[in-house]
């Protein structure tokens, strides 16, 4: 920034010219430490939004992660529940006949270990059908698909 300035004398004066004409300049030799900080505030502030958005990024990995592998568990046991339940079908199919030839009256602890059979059957389809929404919300997917009542 500057200032300029011409002058005209009307009066006699002891100079060699009636005219006079000036020029001032302020020519800051350095304004680094104004507008470094000003810098390095705002690359700081933007390090810390990608620190922030790298965390959530990790996060979500996890989750899905650790979603994908509880569904294999629950696959899993999915398999072991199907092999008890053919188990307590024999059983109680074996304790209703024993019952009916009044041999042995076994068939309430059967029926109890058929429910139970059922209840871990129908709990483990509920968390796999709970587990792949999760999954699918976190893959940015629609999990309505699950219900078939997806509007894509």
């Amino acid at each position: 920034y500057g200032h300029a300035e011409v002058a005209h004398f009307s009066r006699k004066i002891n100079s060699r010219s009636k005219w006079v004409a000036g020029i001032t300049l302020n020519i800051p030799i350095s304004q680094g430490s104004r507008h470094q900080s000003a810098i390095a505030i705002q690359q700081a502030s933007f390090q810390q939004h990608q620190a922030s958005i790298f965390a959530m990024k990790r996060q979500l990995r996890q989750q899905a992660i650790e979603s994908w592998l509880k569904l294999k568990s629950l696959k899993s046991q999915q398999a072991t529940i199907k092999v008890q339940e053919e188990y307590r079908e024999l059983y109680f199919d074996r304790s209703q006949a024993l019952y009916e030839l009044e041999l042995k009256s076994d068939i309430g602890d059967a029926m109890v270990q058929n429910t139970r059979i059922e209840y871990n059957k129908l709990k483990n389809i509920y968390l796999r059908a709970v587990t792949m929404a999760k999954l699918l919300l976190l893959m940015g997917e629609d999990f309505q698909v699950l219900l078939g009542t997806s509007t894509k």
